[in-house]
């Protein structure tokens, strides 16, 4: 047993640490983009990616849109909501396959779409990305993380300002040498102790 934990303790050390970084902080890095044909294009790395905005409501709407592309061998596992500071209960959220944001006027090419910050359904602390893959106001729908592939997202307020944090985490997935490595070392060490045990 002894032997086997060592085995996992050295096959998980084997695996470098997860970053943590804010990539856009508007009050810093400026507006995120309002061009849904030209989102902000921001680059995650695995870990905890922080994006710190704002937007405003009508009759001078700021919408935020901004592009992100997951390596291959990587997942957006989840979008933490980490701060929602606004009068509103809701705010629109969405995300496409892709490099833009098609039509702000039709879902039909959207992958998901969620209004989040509802106390009941996706408040503040909550991961939404489970809410945009249930596509409630249009969309394609997805389960589970999103994959390598390029992704654009579509935040916005009517009603009241936002001031808003998400956190996309990013994690990678196993490549095969690494599962063949866990499955060797797992495979010494019950040689090992089953020789032990003779």
């Amino acid at each position: 047993m002894k032997s086997l934990i060592l085995g996992l303790v050295a096959a998980v050390s084997l695996v470098p640490a997860a970053q943590a970084a804010i990539i856009h902080n508007e009050a810093i890095d400026g507006d995120l983009s309002s061009n849904n044909l030209a989102p902000t294009v921001l680059e995650v790395n695995r870990g905890s990616n922080q994006i710190i905005g704002s937007v405003t409501p009508n009759p001078n709407i700021d919408r935020d849109f901004f592009t992100i592309t997951i390596a291959d061998n990587q997942l957006l596992t989840a979008i933490i909501l980490e701060n929602y500071d606004t009068t509103e209960d809701q705010s629109f959220f969405a995300v496409e396959l892709g490099t833009q944001i098609s039509s702000i006027i039709s879902a039909a090419t959207f992958l998901g779409t969620a209004n989040i910050g509802l106390p009941a359904v996706a408040p503040e602390g909550s991961d939404v990305l489970d809410n945009l893959g249930q596509a409630l106001l249009g969309g394609s729908g997805f389960s589970g993380p999103l994959g390598p592939g390029t992704y654009t997202f579509w935040f916005q307020e009517t009603v009241a300002p936002v001031a808003y944090t998400f956190n996309l985490q990013v994690a990678s997935t196993p490549e095969p040498s690494s599962l063949l490595g866990a499955g060797v070392v797992l495979g010494l060490s019950a040689l090992l102790k089953k020789k032990k045990s003779a």
